[in-house]
């Protein structure tokens, strides 16, 4: 079996921006394994200018260190019309609906990374999404694409022993004070002792 190649969304690279040694951790698991689209970057480099500080200086972090990581661009007229259809399929696993304009932003970053994992997997690769929000990961499943989030990858990091479960646990509360989505619900370090997910 090859290996694993893991295509990144932008809630996660914000998650290890913001996360103490998110940077080192990130490119010590990944490097030579993660992607992530133009879309993403162009998310990552407008929430620079966030009114929140916490995702402001995450955003900051994640342009200025996470440049190893393999940029893919929708150029082409058919790849728009698909990364439209998979915003409408998304939009049915949302349970508040947006304007259409709103949702047109906040969904387009992650649409590219399930048509670039989508992609990928047909093409025979190994391939995982990084994706945070539920609803995109419940789309990732009916497009039968495995998905982890921030927090499972942190739980990995520490049955793998490259963090201990006291530096996860006080790592991602500081993201949940900071209203940064880590994916999951962590309540104690014994979320970071189960069984990894990536």
């Amino acid at each position: 079996m090859t290996d694993r190649l893991y295509v990144f969304d932008t809630g996660p690279l914000l998650c290890f921006g913001g996360f103490p040694g998110g940077a080192k951790l990130l490119a010590g698991r990944y490097h030579g394994r993660g992607c992530t689209t133009g879309d993403v970057d162009r998310e990552l480099r407008g929430l620079r200018r966030s009114t929140n500080p916490i995702i402001a200086a995450a955003a900051d972090h994640c342009v200025q260190k996470f440049s190893w990581l393999e940029r893919r661009a929708f150029n082409e007229a058919d790849d728009l019309e698909v990364l439209r259809e998979l915003r409408d399929r998304l939009a049915t696993f949302q349970r508040v609906k947006r304007d259409v304009s709103e949702s047109a932003i906040a969904d387009f970053g992650e649409c590219s990374v399930l048509l670039l994992a989508e992609r990928l997997a047909d093409d025979g690769s190994n391939v995982v999404a990084v994706i945070n929000e539920d609803p995109a990961r419940r789309l990732a499943r009916s497009l039968d694409l495995p998905s982890v989030c921030f927090a499972e990858v942190v739980k990995a990091m520490c049955v793998d022993g490259d963090l201990t479960t006291a530096a996860a646990f006080d790592g991602c509360q500081k993201l949940k004070r900071g209203f940064v989505d880590i994916g999951d619900v962590v309540e104690s370090p014994r979320y970071f002792v189960e069984a990894p997910a990536a």
